[in-house]
């Protein structure tokens, strides 16, 4: 049991994660942690269809960090500690693409390993906002997905 404690340290040591104790808040990985360039700071940030998320690239807000993971997760880290994610660790290498059908996929090696189920909507817009959330609004501006 401790050499699997030992070997998961290790993993989320090598992404830029520390594991945190049962019930404690997750943390964030820091700017210039391994994989995490500067993030891109502002009030808010709004992505048009065929957006693309490398590993490591992330915004943040006032209310979070959006970063999609070296280890193929797609995270929200909120400022008061709650997280939301994809659960899609694991996929390392992975990458997310905001489609122009307004679906938000997540590909590893060219295989979609997860989605937003938000397709149909052409004119869709990604969505983090100041306040933390990450959501996705149609071309009318109704809300059709969110995170969490």
């Amino acid at each position: 049991m401790r050499r699997i404690a030992l070997l998961l340290a290790a993993s989320f040591a090598a992404i830029g994660l520390t594991a945190t104790p049962a019930g404690a808040a997750p943390t964030a990985p820091s700017q210039g942690s391994p994989g995490i360039a500067a993030c891109s700071q502002g009030p808010r940030f709004t992505w048009a269809p065929t957006a693309y998320f490398n590993p490591g690239d992330c915004t943040q807000t006032a209310g979070s960090m959006f970063i999609m993971q070296g280890d193929g997760n797609l995270v929200l880290y909120y400022s008061y500690g709650f997280t939301c994610a994809t659960n899609t660790a694991g996929a390392n290498g992975a990458v997310a693409v905001f489609q122009d059908d307004g679906n938000l996929v997540i590909y590893y090696f060219g295989y979609p390993i997860w989605h937003s189920g938000t397709n149909g909507n052409y004119g869709a817009r990604l969505i983090h906002r100041g306040d933390g959330t990450l959501l996705i609004r149609n071309a009318a501006g109704a809300e059709i997905w969110r995170l969490c």
